[in-house]
This record gives C-alpha cells, sequence and structure tokens, in this order.
C-alpha cells in the first residue's frame, strides 16, 4: 500500500572508481567499497538514520527531520576521515540530502524529493554535504550558522536553478559542526591553464572550460588519443573541479602521483599537470594547471 508523509532522503555518494587501484584490482575495489559503505551505514544509524537501501556506491537514507538529516551527514563525513586508504587510493564522500513528502511503497521511496537528494549528491563533490535552501531553512540555529549559499546553481536533471546550501563543517574537538575558515572577499582565487602557449584562466563560478580535440573547444588540444569534447574544467563554490567526458580517460598528475579518470570527477588542488588518452611522459605537451589568489 502506498503512503504519503514528509522525510528527510539522503544519499551518500562513495567517490573514487577502480581506476584508483592497480590495473585488474577491481575485485579489492569491490570488498574496499563494501567495507567503506558498512562502516557509513554504521555512522548513519547510530545517528538515527534508517538505511532504505545500497546502490553499489551509494546508500540511500532516511531521517525524520532536516536536523536529523544534517546529523547523519555529518557522522558519515566524520566516519569517512576516520578510514585507513585502501590500497594506497583513499575514497571520499558526497553527501545530498532534501526534506519534503515522501512515497512509501513497502520498503522504498519515491518522489520529488527522493529524485532531488539523488540529484544534489550527484553534483557534490567530495568531502561536501549539499541541500536545498528551502531544506536549509528548517534547519536549527547551529546548522544554520555553518551554511554557505550556493545560488542559482544548475543541478544535472533540473530544468531549472536551484538556490542551495552547502553545510560547512569539520571534526573540532567535542563539536561536530563548526564553519570551516572562509576566503577574504578581497582575494580572488584563480585557476590557470596553460597549453602549446595558450593560457586559460578560470574564476567565476558560473564559468566552465571545455577541453579536447573539436575546434569549436574553449582549449583545443592536439592530442590524438583525446576526444572531441575531453573534459570540462568548472569552479564548482570553492573547489575547480576537471569532470571527464573521455573514451581513454584522463590522467591527472599532482604531486607525481598521477590518476586516471574515466567518467569521473576530481578537485584540481595546487598545481599539476592533465593529460589526454594515456599516461603523462616526461617531456610531454600536456595541459599545466595551478591554482592562484590575486
Amino acid at each position: 500500500m502506498d503512503t504519503t508523509r514528509d522525510g528527510s532522503t539522503l544519499f551518500a555518494r562513495v567517490i573514487g572508481g577502480p581506476d584508483a587501484f592497480t590495473p585488474g584490482a577491481v575485485a579489492l575495489y569491490e570488498e574496499a567499497l563494501g567495507w567503506c559503505l558498512g562502516k557509513l551505514e554504521l555512522a548513519a544509524k547510530a545517528k538515527g538514520g534508517r538505511v532504505v537501501k545500497r546502490l553499489r556506491d551509494k546508500l540511500m537514507l532516511l531521517a525524520e527531520t532536516a536536523d536529523g538529516a544534517a546529523d547523519v551527514a555529518a557522522a558519515m563525513h566524520e566516519a569517512m576521515d576516520k578510514l585507513t586508504p585502501v590500497a594506497g587510493a583513499p575514497f571520499a564522500l558526497a553527501v545530498g540530502f532534501h526534506h519534503g513528502p515522501l512515497v512509501r511503497v513497502e520498503q522504498d521511496l519515491f518522489g520529488t524529493t527522493v529524485n532531488l537528494a539523488a540529484r544534489l549528491a550527484d553534483q557534490a563533490i567530495g568531502g561536501t554535504i549539499l541541500t536545498s535552501d528551502e531544506t536549509a531553512r528548517r534547519l536549527g540555529a547551529p546548522y544554520r550558522s555553518a551554511m554557505r549559499r550556493v545560488n542559482g546553481v544548475r543541478v544535472r536533471g533540473i530544468s531549472a536553478d536551484l538556490d542551495l546550501c552547502e553545510l560547512l563543517w569539520r571534526v573540532d574537538g567535542e563539536s561536530t559542526i563548526v564553519p570551516l575558515p572562509r576566503p577574504s572577499r578581497s582575494q580572488r582565487e584563480v585557476l590557470k591553464l596553460s597549453y602549446e602557449g595558450e593560457v586559460r584562466e578560470l574564476a567565476d563560478p558560473a564559468q566552465a572550460i571545455v577541453v579536447g580535440r573539436d575546434t569549436a573547444c574553449d582549449l583545443v588540444v592536439l592530442d590524438q588519443l583525446a576526444s572531441r569534447q575531453h573534459c570540462t574544467i568548472e569552479r564548482r563554490r570553492d573547489r575547480f573541479v576537471l569532470s571527464d567526458h573521455s573514451t581513454n580517460g584522463t590522467y591527472v598528475t599532482i604531486d607525481g602521483r598521477e590518476t586516471r579518470l574515466h567518467r569521473e570527477e576530481m578537485v584540481l588542488s595546487r598545481r599539476g599537470w592533465v593529460s589526454f588518452g594515456h599516461p603523462r611522459a616526461e617531456g610531454d605537451e600536456s595541459l599545466a594547471f595551478g591554482g592562484e589568489v590575486e
């Protein structure tokens, strides 16, 4: 029998695919992922969350209130921070939640609230918690004081722009949620991209740079293993994120460590190199990137 009532739905998405492990280590990845999701389930249940179902690299959860959902989200992030990297490849966690009407059919949940929570988890990057502005207004004062508004975001699968909020959190003594340090408004963070003598700058949250072989791309690369529209680099809140859309994958090198992305995302921190369709060889004309504050 179908029933409808209000509640908060959360999706917790584990980031870090099998490509982060050594070739042929898919079994190790699946085992590590299952272990990680199990730890997150325990953390959620300890805060009163109910696990609705497990979806390979995601958990779908239910909390009775918006504050309860924030409790569960923070607890899972705290648990993730304490996990030891598996085979040298750490996982990251992205959480989205929304409060509203839920349609319950037996043990499952359906409806707009569920769909929006899932989209928010897909939009969130590692280490973040996203919720709707509507849900944020339901939260108690401690959580509202740790919110950062993200206005006019285009969420995949949602036709209109949404006003979202990011719950800023870190563990600090006995506190669970406290605001993170915010950059000075007088400072302007810029990501500089350099390829074959051509330089592009990325600074605005609404800006995105498409990279690929197609001459219509914002930054055209010459590598034959690159796809026509290989990847997108965009600013999301205070982070610069590379999203791979390619056939052969994108290789990102930071601090001497190279990571292969295939239909995945990665935060571009500090300085590094991006290669298209193959690992970066010494002397390669790869895309160089680096963040600066002006």
